[in-house]
């Protein structure tokens, strides 16, 4: 918004990443998600969407580098790069925590919160290729770790407590009984071993009449804690 005579006002945005594979959100339901919480929180909302119909083909560094230009260039789109926020839902909020490690490793953007709703993490057992080889796109300053693919998406379970030391201030969601719920368990008692904030908040399942095609509308207490913890943390003053 750049009102005649008015200073230029900049929205502190959140990016959204969905699931993806068999499990994915439809992108109606990933629409009406996102609206909802940007109606509750007043913020802008990037969704980074992918191609992929496999959770082993995600772009992840294409992704970091969205996440970075937001943060130098947001301003363009009415976005303050200086307030982000990340929010993913199921194999999306994986990716939420590697988007963390990622931008703490490389000191850019600093990320005010990661929201993580009902996660499954990628455990190499449950993919149908866990040999994934070499990532196609190499950032310019590649951490030799980063280069096998295997150690990108597991980096929130294999990354050393003093690897995660500083990450923002984490909210974890969940509304479902989770196949992943010993291995959150797991990342919860690393974050929190590393000195940094968890909050942890479970909410009732919907009803299956809610349901489209087998995905659940997510609970309007969760969405309405969603909102609250990103206008908290964005009028933070740090």
């Amino acid at each position: 918004l750049n009102l005649a005579g008015q200073e230029k006002f900049e929205f502190p945005v959140f990016l959204f990443i969905a699931s993806t594979g068999e499990c994915q959100l439809s992108i109606e339901n990933q629409d009406h998600l996102v609206s909802q919480i940007v109606n509750r929180s007043r913020q802008a909302a990037v969704i980074l969407n992918s191609p992929a119909i496999s959770a082993e083909q995600l772009p992840v560094f294409e992704w970091f580098a969205a996440m970075k230009w937001i943060a130098y260039c947001g301003t363009e789109l009415g976005l303050d790069g200086r307030r982000i926020a990340l929010v993913g839902h199921e194999l999306g909020a994986n990716v939420v925590a590697i988007l963390s490690i990622m931008a703490l490793a490389d000191n850019f953007p600093n990320i005010r919160l990661q929201v993580m709703i009902d996660t499954q993490f990628f455990l190499s057992q449950r993919l149908k290729k866990p040999n994934r080889g070499r990532c196609r796109t190499v950032p310019e300053h590649m951490r030799q770790e980063w280069v096998d693919m295997e150690s990108v998406y597991n980096l929130p379970l294999q990354s050393m407590m003093s690897e995660l030391s500083g990450l923002p201030p984490t909210i974890i969601e969940q509304s479902l009984n989770m196949e992943s719920f010993y291995e959150l368990g797991y990342y919860c008692s690393k974050l929190v071993g590393a000195g940094n904030s968890v909050t942890c908040v479970n909410f009732e399942e919907c009803n299956t009449e809610q349901c489209n095609n087998g995905i659940p509308y997510l609970s309007q207490k969760l969405v309405a804690h969603t909102a609250y913890e990103l206008m908290k943390c964005q009028k933070a003053q740090y």
